[in-house]
C-alpha cells in the first residue's frame, strides 16, 4: 500500500489516503487480490493492454483516476 501524494485529492471513501500498487511484471494472474479485496476495488477483464516485457505497475493508472488539488469540475469517483 502506498500513500496518495499530497497533490491529489483522496476520495472521502478512503480516509487512510492509501492505495495498492500492483507490480504487473511479477503478477501471475491468480486473482487472489480480486477475491480478498474488502471493497471490491479490483476488476478482471480479458483485455491484456498491460501485458509487457518490461517492468510495469499500477501506480500511474491508479493515480490517473484521481483529480489533482485545485482542479475544478471533476466529480468524485
Amino acid at each position: 500500500m502506498v500513500k496518495i501524494p499530497e497533490v491529489y485529492e483522496a476520495p472521502k471513501k478512503n480516509p487512510r489516503k492509501i492505495y495498492p500498487v500492483i507490480n504487473y511484471f511479477r503478477c501471475v494472474f491468480c486473482y487472489r487480490c480480486v477475491s480478498v479485496c474488502p471493497v471490491n476495488a479490483y476488476v478482471t477483464s480479458n483485455v491484456y493492454e498491460l501485458a509487457s516485457t518490461s517492468p510495469i505497475n499500477s501506480m500511474e493508472l491508479s493515480l490517473s483516476t484521481l483529480k489533482k488539488k485545485g482542479e475544478a469540475g471533476a466529480a468524485e469517483k
